[in-house]
């Protein structure tokens, strides 16, 4: 078969970096309470102490979250056909981000 388009063959690898470079600011408290960029809930936006405190801990959710579906990927490209792997990388990265976002919700929720 032949190899899907480079696009999506390189979407999930690409979109877990995108994902750890917006991470990188929150992680590192750079980022004020705002309604644009962070983990922006009621609780969140409440306090500075929350809004920092929750974006570190989602911040390194997400930044996990990708690296393991970065791994994946690579395991996932080596073990399936070449035309379904890409797939199966993105569903991956979705299902990482995912869990990554219920945990910070659980997190948020314990602040």
């Amino acid at each position: 078969m032949a190899n899907p388009p480079i696009a999506i063959e390189y979407a999930a690898p690409v979109l877990a970096l995108v994902n750890i470079g917006i991470s990188v600011p929150l992680l590192l408290k750079k980022i004020p309470p705002n309604r644009f960029y962070g983990f922006r809930t009621r609780k969140t936006l409440s306090d500075r102490g929350i809004w920092y405190e929750a974006n570190f801990k989602g911040a390194v959710n997400l930044i996990l979250a990708s690296l393991v579906a970065m791994v994946l990927a690579v395991v996932v490209s080596d073990a399936l056909d070449p035309v379904i792997a890409p797939h199966v990388n993105i569903f991956i990265l979705v299902i990482a981000v995912s869990v990554a976002m219920v945990i910070s919700l659980i997190q948020v929720k314990n602040l």
